[in-house]
């Protein structure tokens, strides 16, 4: 639809037209004079007018008053301006300026100049509709409640609803949640004032989207006193220029966030509802747009921050100024200034997701200034201010452009992501250094294996702490990267390996499995890497930390088996500080089981670790995994662990970790274990260690047990306490004998649901794992019916002495 006029030149005349209509009255006759005929010629007015009332009843009710007062004001002697009314009669509608002019004491004459005449019924809504249906301007029109009556098919398009959609809603619908109430009753306020109200307002469409609006709210009044709404509205969204800097109801408009007002009052209520284990901060910064996109860019930002979200809030302020107040959790477990450094960073790679790479590199390219409330700022007003004065200072060295108002702190996280630098160009340029510690077999006493371990170091060659680089790998989520390069980098110094300790030497290589990937996507990257070092595969060995091995899931144990199949060796690392578990031993998918330091260091015969480490050891032997025992610094735990049968040891006691330039299979093994000398164990045949059951394994995995092994007795433990055990003749009462034969039925395999609780044999026989000859030979006078059960001083489970144990320790003494 044109938003022309079709008007011809029959029904329409302009203000420049030449003949107009006079008038007289006389106030104290009430005589009015008017001459019909010329009336009928200009406005095609064809009734009889002989009195000052058929002439007032020509005039529309709302323009009656008003030449009303006209005439008073002639009639008291005050001159008026002339004023333009509606004449209508029959199907006719004139639009006419009047004028008037007191002339004597009892004479005013008048004129009435017609702008616009006869216009019909027809002729008005043709004009409303070409008004209405117009290509440049939303109108919609509401009753007294605001409830819509109608629109425009523009208003249609901008708004994203269509009119069956809006009919009977309320224009609330449209309310974007931007401006604050004091907004709106302001701006209804002023409608019931003045009539009207105009100015921007931020207008959400059908999808959710708020628009910056030019809004015109007019409101009018019908013959029947009817009171509506007219809204003449234009979509400011793609004039940007026009909302920048203008704030409305606490909103700036273009990037429809609260202004500084609102968003400390907002801040403010985020620090009253902080939980003891959280923090809030504030971070601000001013990106430096080119002219041409700078309106776009600024609105890809505030859009970036303006997602709900819990715990964050983002304001525009000083018309220039993007402001964002994070909560982040603290923990015990984790320095404050890195929970900051990683809440500032995790914000920063959402906005990175956001915005477009030329947007985020300008953001990256300003100074961002961070204040931490409680820690330099009391207050959320303070805190605001504070960040503000850190951008503007700019205190910060080594291009970095984030700035702490706490200079300590400052410091802290300037040193984290000087860290996180290093990590990263160490793994894409393959830069880190390889260390190697010895690995000794205590059958042959030479290095027979060797653990590849990372080294960083800092821009002036010190060497950095090797836990906390590995910390900060896993918090980029690069420590996957990092081990296939430490992997790749040890294997491939193989060959110079074999120069110094021989062909056979082997290599085990840690693969952390705290990362956010799967760990079959792990092990896939590794099979990848292991194909251009197939040759070397069979000296291999890699390290899976228990616990994160055990948290996955069993169908990973296919992906080993792969590893296995290429002659890899699988290791599980720091056993015993995880869920250790005789049911992963068991199904054969490792060799190697390293006891972690912790039970190592200061160990001592008779000690809680000590029986931990002998237990475990004698399990792994059980099942053909070897053990190495980590950490070894004296020869008072060497000792303790080759009378153990421990199958190798690494330590500071041998070897430190050592670049390949400085190793050499000259360690002075032979002087370090002189003094070992075979040490008198009473108990190395009195003791055993059968595998554990717990009170719900199945008779099924009972059965299991006694025909792999040759034990006679399998204890029962809760919590390291021994509360029954089970004999192989208490498990023959409760085993069918046509089992696996060919007579069994459906009821011999359901007895093999039965559990070891229902089974045992609670009534025990408790001796100290300290017993001596005297009280073994008491004890047999007594008639203490085997097994006996050893305990420790705390009354854990340390062993089974059994009848055959028995005998053989006392056919030794």
């Amino acid at each position: 639809m044109t938003s022309t006029l079709n008007l011809t030149k029959e029904n329409f005349t302009n203000s420049c037209i030449e003949k107009e209509v006079s008038f007289t009255w006389h106030p104290s006759t009430n005589t009015f004079h008017i001459d019909n005929n010329v009336l009928e010629e200009v406005l095609n007015i064809k009734t009889e007018i002989n009195s000052l009332e058929q002439f007032l009843n020509l005039f529309s009710q709302e323009d009656q008053p008003q030449f009303n007062s006209m005439l008073n004001l002639l009639k008291e002697g005050h001159d008026t301006p002339p004023i333009k009314a509606c004449m209508t009669t029959g199907n006719n509608m004139t639009l006419g300026l009047v004028s008037a002019k007191k002339i004597s004491h009892d004479l005013i004459a008048g004129m009435v100049m017609p702008l616009c005449l006869s216009l019909t019924k027809e002729d008005m809504s043709l004009f409303f509709h070409q008004l209405f249906e117009n290509d440049h301007h939303g109108m919609i029109i509401t009753n007294d409640k605001t409830q819509i009556l109608a629109c425009n098919t523009y208003f249609e398009k901008i708004s994203g609803y269509t009119i069956d959609e809006l009919l009977g809603k309320k224009t609330s619908i449209f309310n974007a949640d931007k401006h604050g109430s004091i907004f709106f009753k302001e701006m209804w306020q002023k409608v019931n004032q003045l009539g009207f109200w105009n100015g921007v307002i931020l207008s959400k469409t059908k999808s959710g989207i708020a628009k910056p609006q030019e809004l015109l709210l007019q409101r009018i009044t019908s013959i029947k006193n009817n009171t509506y709404y007219l809204g003449y509205t234009l979509d400011l969204s793609d004039k940007l220029y026009r909302v920048a800097g203008v704030e409305h109801g606490g909103i700036e408009l273009l990037t429809q966030l609260p202004n500084e007002q609102d968003f400390s009052v907002k801040v403010q209520h985020l620090a009253e509802s902080l939980q003891d284990s959280q923090g809030l901060l504030v971070i601000s910064f001013v990106p430096k747009f080119n002219k041409n996109n700078e309106y776009e860019s600024k609105k890809q930002i505030a859009s970036a921050l303006a997602y709900y979200e819990d715990n964050f809030i983002a304001g525009f302020l000083k018309k220039t100024v993007f402001s964002s107040a994070i909560v982040y959790h603290r923990s015990k477990n984790k320095p404050h200034s890195l929970s900051i450094y990683e809440a500032i960073r995790t914000r920063f790679n959402t906005i990175k997701e956001r915005v477009n790479t030329d947007v985020y590199k300008k953001i990256t390219e300003c100074t961002i200034g961070v204040s931490v409330f409680s820690l330099d700022a009391s207050n959320p007003q303070k805190l605001i201010s504070h960040s503000l004065q850190a951008m503007y200072e700019h205190h910060s060295s080594n291009n970095s452009n984030i700035c702490f108002f706490n200079r300590t702190l400052h410091n802290k996280v300037k040193r984290r992501d000087n860290l996180e630098n290093i990590v990263k160009e160490s793994i894409l340029n393959k830069s880190m250094e390889v260390y190697f510690q010895p690995i000794i077999s205590t059958e042959s006493w030479k290095v027979c294996k060797l653990e590849a371990l990372c080294r960083f170091t800092d821009n002036d060659g010190h060497q950095l702490d090797t836990e906390e680089m590995v910390r900060v790998a896993e918090d980029l989520q690069l420590v996957t990267e990092l081990d296939l390069a430490i992997a790749d980098k040890s294997i491939s110094s193989r060959e110079e390996l074999i120069k110094i300790f021989g062909q056979d030497i082997e290599l085990t290589i840690n693969i952390s499995l705290n990362s956010n990937k799967t760990i079959k996507h792990i092990l896939h990257n590794l099979i990848s890497l292991f194909k251009k070092h197939r040759k070397h595969l069979p000296y291999i060995t890699i390290e899976l930390t228990e616990s994160a091995y055990f948290d996955g899931e069993k169908k990973d144990n296919n992906l080993l088996f792969e590893l296995r199949k290429e002659g890899i060796k699988i290791a599980i690392d720091d056993f015993g500080t995880g869920y250790s578990s005789f049911s992963y031993l068991k199904n054969g998918n490792f060799d190697l089981l390293k006891i972690d330091r912790d039970f190592i260091t200061n160990l001592a015969i008779g000690s809680h670790d000590y029986h931990i480490v002998k237990m475990i050891t004698a399990l792994a032997h059980t099942l053909n995994v070897k053990v190495v025992a980590e950490g070894v610094e004296n020869f008072e735990e060497l000792s303790i662990l080759q009378d153990l049968q421990i199958d190798f040891i690494q330590g500071f006691y041998f070897e430190k970790p050592q670049p390949i330039s400085r190793l050499s299979s000259n360690l002075n093994i032979k002087d370090k274990i002189a003094r070992l000398v075979k040490p008198k164990r009473e108990d190395v045949d009195l003791f055993i260690l059968p595998p554990q059951l717990s009170p719900t394994h199945t008779l099924d995995d009972i059965k299991n047990l006694f025909d792999d092994n040759t034990i006679s007795t399998l204890p029962v433990i809760v919590e390291n306490k021994c509360v029954g055990v089970i004999t192989r003749e208490r498990f023959s009462l409760h085993i069918t004998p046509s089992l696996g034969t060919d007579r069994e039925t459906m009821q011999d395999y359901r007895s093999l649901t039965k559990v070891a609780n229902s089974m045992m044999d609670a009534t025990l026989t408790l001796v100290s794992d300290s017993i001596n000859i005297n009280e073994i030979h008491e004890k047999i006078r007594q008639n203490c019916q085997f097994p006996w059960v050893g305990i420790n001083s705390d009354g854990d489970y340390s062993g089974i002495i059994d009848s055959r144990s028995i005998i053989n320790y006392l056919n030794n003494q």
